[in-house]
């Protein structure tokens, strides 16, 4: 018996130091892909917050997670529960920084929310779907008005108004941004009043734990 309770909290350690060294990886894989010189700087729908969105993406789908783009380009990483039916329990935070920023800057929501799921898929899987939500745009820094651009969107809520809006240099538009990004939004008339498709159903989520940081 104190054999085999040996063999599970060693097993158990073990678990813990790799998706420690999970994280620790993650984290140095951001910061060398947005380092500015001084701080961190990803840009919304920018290349450093586009490729820390594919690093993300890179990973979970190497722990066997479900990867998906919303039309936003937001990032939706799931991990199917037994019973699909049931809403599904929700997490998540955004990819992008202030500039000159530090590497925890929303990041650190989005890579506790995938070692939660990495955890829970190698534990077998959870009774419930859970579902990370890496969000575009959240401190949407380089723009003038109101920001939380990713999280609008995953609602249905970015209409005309936000495809509008301007980066403070004046150049172009967030519609503009967003295709560049590689989304499949339709945002090419930004002067519309029709919102971006939801891809999140709040009737669909049991629970919603916010890592944003």
């Amino acid at each position: 018996m104190l054999d085999r309770t040996a063999q599970t909290v060693s097993t158990q350690s073990l678990v813990t130091d790799r998706l420690r060294q999970l994280a620790i990886d993650l984290f140095s894989a951001l910061r060398d892909a947005s380092f500015d010189g001084v701080g961190i700087s990803r840009e919304t729908y920018g290349k450093s917050e586009t490729k820390a969105m594919e690093i993300v993406a890179g990973i979970a789908a190497r722990e066997g997670l479900r990867v998906e783009w919303d039309p936003a380009r937001n990032l939706v990483i799931t991990l199917p529960g037994r019973h699909p039916d049931l809403p599904a329990i929700g997490t998540g935070s955004h990819l992008d920084s202030v500039p000159v920023g530090g590497n925890y800057d929303g990041a650190a929501g989005v890579v506790a929310g995938l070692i939660a799921l990495v955890a829970a898929r190698r534990s077998g899987p959870p009774a419930r779907t859970m579902r990370l939500y890496a969000l575009r745009g959240e401190e949407s820094a380089g723009f003038d008005g109101p920001c939380y651009f990713g999280s609008r969107a995953l609602f249905g809520q970015l209409g005309g108004a936000g495809f509008a809006a301007r980066p403070r240099s004046g150049e172009t538009t967030l519609a503009d941004w967003i295709r560049r990004a590689g989304a499949g939004l339709a945002a090419s008339n930004p002067s519309s009043k029709r919102s971006a498709a939801a891809s999140c159903r709040p009737g669909r989520t049991a629970l919603y734990v916010s890592n944003v940081s």
